[in-house]
């Protein structure tokens, strides 16, 4: 079957029980249709619809097995085992939490704030599959120096694999935040720790995340806090660490910022206006 008529009829069959099953608008389903199209072809969507050709019954069985997966509520970042971040392809797996549009702001902040700076070196503290340092170290010249981290074996061979992909150079330590780590002091450390208290009603949107980057106690402040604590000592004077956190942390989050000798802390919103990251210098 071509390829415009085969996309046709899977539009037919499907697009209602993504809408049903996924709570999606149509729109949204038939975005997600046509990422499933493109991930297995291999092309842009546009080729598959204008430029009809001939799909195997190889792909016509990948398009559909995907669109199964996808059904039962697997994320797309899963089945496709990658996602784009700033404007870049990451992979992904399922120990490490899907990049989202909310974590870019991070990046922003850093691009806005170390323009008059030059040699940093950047600490992402629980990395997950890297994006906020080799997103930063791509976009920001003035990082010369990066050192990712994650608890999980199985995510730092993820950060491992994307920074060959973005031939990106860094430091990679698995450790429980700073456990393992030697005393080095850097410019600016960066996290997107767990947050989420266990009771939270959002986790239900999640379940395919791993718990583990998500969970937090103390309301969801008990990881922060851990870090705030410790950061302090790995920073260099004149040093910021950037924290995201949820979108009704922020006046406890800078509380933490406060308690632990913090200056100079301020609370920035995500593109939806709500707050998400906090930053704090560690000042003379």
């Amino acid at each position: 079957m071509n390829s415009t008529a085969y996309f046709h009829k899977i539009k037919s069959l499907f697009i209602q029980s993504f809408k049903e099953k996924l709570n999606l608008t149509s729109r949204e389903a038939s975005i997600e249709l046509n990422l499933i199209f493109q991930h297995v072809m291999k092309c842009k969507f546009s080729q598959i619809i204008t430029n009809s050709f001939e799909i195997s019954k190889k792909k016509e069985s990948q398009i559909e097995k995907l669109i199964e997966k996808r059904l039962s509520g697997t994320p797309l970042a899963y089945l496709f085992r990658e996602w784009s971040f700033y404007g870049r392809k990451f992979y992904v797996n399922n120990a490490s939490l899907i990049p989202r549009a909310d974590t870019e702001l991070i990046v922003d902040l850093l691009k806005d704030e170390l323009k008059s700076h030059q040699n940093l070196s950047l600490l992402d503290l629980g990395s997950g599959t890297g994006v906020i340092g080799i997103s930063a170290k791509l976009e920001i010249e003035q990082i010369t120096e990066l050192t990712l981290s994650d608890i999980s074996k199985r995510c730092v061979e993820l950060i491992n694999k994307n920074l060959y992909f973005h031939e990106v150079k860094a430091n990679v330590i698995q450790s429980n935040w700073f456990k393992n780590f030697p005393l080095n002091k850097y410019d600016i450390i960066v996290s997107n720790p767990p947050y989420i208290d266990q009771n939270d009603r959002h986790l239900d949107d999640l379940k395919f995340e791993p718990k583990k980057a998500l969970i937090s106690k103390k309301n969801g402040l008990n990881d922060i806090e851990i870090i705030l604590k410790e950061a302090y000592d790995y920073l260099k004077e004149n040093g910021a660490i950037y924290i995201e956190h949820g979108y009704n942390q922020g006046k406890d989050v800078i509380k933490l910022f406060n308690d632990n000798g913090f200056q100079k802390n301020k609370c920035f919103k995500d593109i939806n206006g709500n707050e998400r990251v906090s930053r704090g210098y560690k000042l003379n």
